[in-house]
C-alpha cells in the first residue's frame, strides 16, 4: 500500500474507502434480497392457506347440502395437495422462512 502512495499520494486510503463501500454495498444487496425472499414466501403460505381454507369450507357445505362424496373428495383433494407441497418442499431441501424472532 506505500507503494500506492508514493505514487499516487493517499491512494491506499482511496483504495481502503473503495473496498469497504463495496462491502456495504454488497451487504444492503444481501439484506434486500434476503427479506423480499422472506416476504415472498410469507406471501405464497398465507395464499396456500387461504386456497386450503377456501376447499375445506366448499366441502363441508357441499357435505351439509347433501353430497357427502363430493364434500370428502374435495376435502381430501385440498389436503393431499397441502401435504404433498409440504412433503415435496423437504425432500428438495428447501428451508422454512426465517421468522421475526429467529436470531440474525
Amino acid at each position: 500500500m506505500e507503494k500506492y502512495n508514493l505514487i499516487i499520494p493517499g491512494a491506499a486510503e482511496r483504495i481502503l474507502c473503495m473496498a469497504e463501500e463495496s462491502l456495504k454495498y454488497q451487504q444492503t444487496i444481501t439484506t434486500a434480497a434476503i427479506s423480499a425472499q422472506s416476504a415472498d414466501i410469507r406471501r405464497g403460505q398465507w395464499f396456500a392457506f387461504l386456497i386450503a381454507a377456501g376447499a375445506l369450507g366448499v366441502g363441508v357445505v357441499a357435505i351439509l347440502n347433501g353430497s357427502p362424496r363430493t364434500g370428502a373428495i374435495i376435502i381430501c383433494t385440498a389436503l393431499a395437495g397441502g401435504v404433498g407441497t409440504f412433503i415435496l418442499s423437504r425432500r428438495s431441501g428447501q428451508t422454512p422462512a426465517p421468522s421475526d424472532n429467529d436470531p440474525v
